[in-house]
């Protein structure tokens, strides 16, 4: 009897199971519960959510940092026109021992025109490092230079320190092609904070360093354009200044231009 009675309900369960694999879901009603039953359909997944968690991700992406790091070479200029850039060297900087580089970290404000425009704001640092080669600084009401047949120094050069807030207009012209590329314009602004002349030769055996701190008429701040080039993690940057680096003098503009490693998306 007992066996009939079992035999009866695994019937009626597996009747409703065939009937219920239609909907997706099987619902069997006891006496004092209820047990529901839910299968994955083929055709439609009503319980992935993928999606979402995909959606997260990519939220959570847009909300993360970006930085850039850029080492390049400076260029003193007579104009403020970045093309024209005769200069009457009133400071005998050397190209080849000369660099400038920095770093920002961005956060985006807000992208428009279907994300293919985006604002950022960020903070960074930039070290400027003229080479000044033999010449022997002289540091009165305006930079003076001179020569010294014994100055021969293996390292001599001007060193300034900037704290720089950007603001750049990121432009990704291919978006659905090559999403990795983007043109970037903006300016900063960069305040001084630290100059020093760092100097060292070799007199006899002994080696002189010398660190020496002051403005040198090093401008307390300046302006600057910006125009960088990114494709995926590596581009090219620009940036000239739009009002003068020294405050002895009006016309000194600065001019620099080199590579940049981004982590920009």
């Amino acid at each position: 009897m007992r066996s009939l009675f079992a035999f009866c309900f695994l019937l009626f369960i597996n009747f409703h199971v065939v009937i219920g694999q239609k909907k997706d879901t099987v619902k069997i009603n006891l006496k004092h519960s209820n047990v529901l039953i839910v299968t994955e359909s083929e055709e439609n997944n009503e319980w992935d959510f993928s999606d979402e968690l995909n959606e997260k991700e990519d939220q959570n992406k847009e909300d993360i940092s970006s930085t850039i790091f850029n080492f390049g070479i400076p260029i003193l200029s007579n104009n403020i026109k970045p093309w024209e850039s005769s200069y009457n060297k009133r400071i005998p900087f050397e190209s080849t021992s000369s660099n400038i580089w920095g770093y920002a970290t961005f956060r985006k404000l807000f992208s428009t025109l279907n994300e293919r425009c985006t604002f950022y704001s960020g903070m960074g640092m930039q070290i400027l490092n003229l080479g000044l080669g033999d010449h022997v600084l002289n540091n009165n009401n305006t930079l003076e230079f001179s020569k010294d047949s014994l100055f021969n120094p293996t390292k001599n050069k001007l060193r300034c320190s900037y704290i720089q807030v950007p603001i750049l207009i990121g432009v990704q012209p291919f978006l659905h092609k090559k999403p990795r590329f983007q043109l970037q314009i903006g300016a900063s602004f960069n305040y001084r904070v630290k100059s020093l002349l760092i100097t060292k030769e070799q007199q006899e055996n002994n080696w002189i360093k010398s660190r020496i701190k002051d403005d040198f008429h090093f401008a307390q701040y300046y302006l600057n354009y910006h125009f960088n080039i990114i494709f995926k993690r590596l581009g090219v940057f620009s940036q000239f200044s739009i009002n003068p680096v020294f405050s002895d003098n009006d016309n000194d503009y600065l001019f620099s231009a080199g590579i940049l490693i981004s982590t920009f998306r």
